[in-house]
């Protein structure tokens, strides 16, 4: 009930502190604050790589799995790493799907598709796997260097079997129009294919010829009675996409908006809005489609009217007569093809306008809408469309705030009317008048004692609407501190704490109030008190007794003022490290709200806050005894190791244990926490391997991640080529080059994997491989004995026979 407390007359305002909390929320959302949500365990991943983790990811290239290599030359490619790009290329020619698509994707996002490159990709455009076809054929779409010996082998995609490979081929041919151009006679010939689909990709490559194209359309003409609707509704596209062509096609073009097939009669209409002149009969044929049934044919038909209309000023006149049409669709349609006409449309600004009376709201947005795209003659309307700015109903206000907006220079005119909107009922409304107030800028400045006024006003809504605005229009804003000022020592904490939060929006240009909202740091009122630390973060020019006073509010009896507090410093950034301890000191606090706030705050505070991170650590390993109750704080926690990065290395262990937690939030930030740490020691790799057991189905990017983290570390390269569901079933060369050092590395996790049943498993192979097929010399057969001891105390004596008969056989 505390807040009901705060009103001069708390009688009247019978709402619970819970529906306040939402409306700020609401509020909140609705001026696009952002609010970070947590995804659960996906694919996405962080395109910053620091230099370790770049290490990491080279080494994963070499990993026995193929899954693993693609994650990481995906990985390579999303941060642009231009020194991989030899071993990626390398992939390319490899016989696995996978890293060849990954590799193929890669070239493309990292802009390196060359002349040698491509050459890799149309080399695969030949293979039997129909997957590798499609994304090398889709790799190249983007491609616009062919030269002429590949032309050829990108006109036979036409005809390959796969539709997204011939759809590919199509966007190749057209980037391309130089080589494709000397191989039209090869898409004629295809024109002729017996399979209807060939003919139906052919027509609309060369439809994307231009005028080599336009140069053939005799040969699309047979196409347009074509036996298959698809090759129909193709060809008569093409003809459409090769422009303004001779008249005596547009005939047999307009027949075809009759076809019994819609996709068809869709494209006709559509090919005669890019033909060029044509007739009116034509004309008023497309007219007629305006107040067709079928949605898809109208909008086709209004779009084809605009396309005429920017070409054709009879179109205009006859368009423009459609708007006194009383089917709704047909006006609908003429104010959606005048709006594409655009300026040219401008002497049928007054009709529009009309419409703007008009009953039906969706008839007034959308004239309003075409108004917008008519230049002088739309703003000439200005007056009428401010009319609208309060409609009842909601789309059309908006819309009329929208096209004023665009227009700017009338602004100005109606900033009055906008401020009574934010006294408007509906949050978005209010929002919307707030946003294009500010807009307005210097021009506004005559409304701010209203706006200021609406800072005392009852309504909570009301009182944040005018906080966002004065903080929105900035250095405008300026002629409110007086005002401002007088309210910070209003009798009424509400008011106080309106115009803390107006200030704390105003950001930098309310400098000259620091010292006036420092004494409310010692306010009675904890609302005062916090919105005032945080006003002086956000205002910011503070020196360093200022911050003592801010920082002093961390013991303060009050939970929300002692979070408030923190996000406050945490505002400030490195020059409130000093206060790092004590905020550390929060995260045992009991609420869970402030806990929050100060390991976000810590994360903010600079490199020297760093020292903390052994406190964060102990406390998100305290909350991992629920992970379920404590996400929030653990999740919280997580993002500021992150943030500490590198720094907070030696908290690993404690993060990579929670990727063997069952909670998805939990899981997902302790990995990309985890990416952010790196490079990280073996302890926390083992762990990471640990998790792939437990969540198999995560097991590619569990494994990527241990590469990423481990930094290229030797140890942990061994440790990771081995463990962790590996598809390495024998040595590699180096293993045998380094049989000692691999075993020992081996034997040394051994206590780790005691109750992890299957990662034991994978370690106790891998103990015998390495043991039985390494370089051993009597030198080192003493790491072969431990190895076998080991074996047989545990049980697994077959292994340890194997390592036995090696032993004998180096003379041991």
């Amino acid at each position: 009930m505390y807040y009901f407390k705060r009103f001069i007359n708390p009688s009247r305002y019978k709402r619970t502190r819970l529906k306040f909390v939402l409306e700020l929320f609401l509020f909140a959302i609705l001026v696009n604050l952002s609010i970070h949500t947590l995804d659960s365990f996906s694919d996405e991943t962080v395109k910053e790589v620091n230099a370790s983790q770049v290490d990491g990811l080279l080494s994963a290239l070499n990993d026995s799995d193929p899954k693993v290599q693609a994650n990481a030359i995906n990985k390579l490619s999303e941060a642009n790493y231009g020194p991989a790009l030899p071993q990626i290329l390398e992939f390319i020619k490899a016989k696995n799907i996978y890293t060849k698509a990954a590799a193929t994707n890669a070239v493309v996002n990292m802009d390196k598709l060359t002349p040698e490159s491509a050459q890799l990709i149309i080399d695969n455009l030949s293979s039997k796997n129909v997957k590798a076809r499609y994304f090398s054929a889709k790799a190249l779409s983007e491609y616009k260097n062919l030269n002429e010996n590949q032309g050829s082998q990108i006109i036979e995609l036409l005809s390959d079997k796969d539709s997204r490979v011939r759809q590919s081929a199509i966007v190749i041919i057209q980037n391309n129009p130089e080589v494709s151009t000397k191989e039209i006679p090869q898409i004629l010939q295809l024109l002729k294919n017996e399979d209807p689909q060939v003919r139906a990709s052919s027509v609309t490559a060369l439809g994307k010829l231009g005028k080599s194209g336009q140069n053939n359309i005799k040969s699309i003409l047979p196409l347009l009675s074509d036996s298959d609707h698809r090759v129909r509704a193709n060809a008569v596209r093409a003809i459409g996409d090769l422009g303004p062509s001779d008249k005596s096609y547009t005939n047999q073009v307009a027949q075809l908006t009759n076809d019994s097939d819609l996709f068809v009669k869709i494209a006709a209409i559509q090919a005669l809005g890019k033909m060029g002149e044509i007739n009116n009969e034509q004309i008023e044929l497309v007219i007629g489609f305006l107040t067709n049934k079928n949605i898809s044919i109208r909008k086709m038909a209004s779009e084809s009217l605009g396309n005429i209309g920017k070409t054709n000023s009879e179109a205009i006149n006859m368009v423009a007569l459609e708007l006194r049409n009383p089917e709704i669709n047909a006006k609908e349609g003429a104010l959606f093809a005048l709006g594409k006409i655009g300026e040219k449309a401008k002497e049928k600004a007054p009709d529009v306008a009309i419409l703007l009376e008009h009953p039906d709201p969706d008839i007034k947005a959308l004239s309003i809408n075409t108004l917008s795209k008519m230049g002088d003659a739309g703003i000439a309307q200005a007056p009428n469309i401010a009319k609208l700015f309060q409609d009842p109903d909601k789309k059309v206000a908006l819309n009329a705030m929208s096209a004023i907006r665009k227009m700017e220079d009338p602004i100005g005119d109606y900033t009055d009317t906008l401020v009574e909107l934010l006294k408007n009922n509906d949050d978005i409304i209010r929002v919307r008048a707030s946003q294009t107030l500010a807009i307005a800028g210097e021009k506004a400045t005559p409304q701010i004692p209203l706006i200021v006024e609406l800072l005392s006003n009852n309504n909570s809504k009301y009182r944040s609407i005018a906080s966002y605005t004065l903080g929105e229009l900035g250095e405008y804003a300026k002629p409110a501190l007086p005002k401002l000022e007088e309210l910070l020592k209003n009798n009424n904490p509400v008011i106080r704490s309106s115009s803390l939060r107006a200030l704390r929006n105003m950001g930098p240009h309310a400098t000259e109030q620091v010292e006036n909202i420092v004494v409310l740091l010692s306010d009675d009122d904890r609302d005062v008190r916090g919105d005032a630390a945080y006003a002086l973060a956000k205002i910011g020019s503070l020196n360093d007794d200022q911050i003592a006073q801010i920082a002093a509010l961390l013991d303060d009896e009050d939970k929300k003022v002692r979070s408030r507090t923190a996000q406050a410093l945490g505002q400030i950034g490195p020059p409130a490290s000093i206060y790092a301890p004590q905020v550390a000191s929060l995260l045992k606090d009991p609420d869970e709200l402030v806990n929050r706030s100060a390991a976000k705050a810590l994360g903010e505070l600079g490199p020297e806050a760093t020292d903390q991170s052994a406190e964060i650590g102990t406390y998100i390993k305290n909350l991992s005894q629920d992970p379920r109750t404590n996400r929030v704080k653990i999740v919280g926690g997580l993002e500021t190791l992150g943030i500490m990065g590198n720094a907070a290395n030696e908290q690993g262990p404690i993060v990579a244990q929670l990727l063997l937690g069952t909670n998805d939030n939990v899981r997902s930030n302790a990995f990309y926490t985890l990416e952010k740490m790196a490079p990280l020691h073996n302890n926390t790799v083992l762990l990471i391997l640990a998790s792939t057991y437990k969540f198999p189905s995560d097991t590619t990017k569990l494994r990527v991640l241990a590469h990423q983290v481990a930094g290229g570390d030797e140890e942990s390269e061994i440790l990771i080529s081995w463990l962790g569901k590996s598809a390495k079933k024998t040595v590699s060369e180096a293993d045998i080059q380094n049989s000692e050092q691999t075993l020992n590395i081996l034997l040394e996790s051994w206590d780790f994997t005691e109750s992890r049943k299957e990662m034991r498993d994978e370690l106790v192979a891998a103990i015998s491989e390495v043991s039985s097929k390494g370089n051993w010399s009597k030198d080192n057969v003493a790491n072969l004995r431990k190895a076998q001891e080991i074996l047989v105390a545990n049980g697994f004596k077959d292994e340890a026979e194997t390592i036995s008969v090696k032993i004998n056989e180096v003379g041991g």
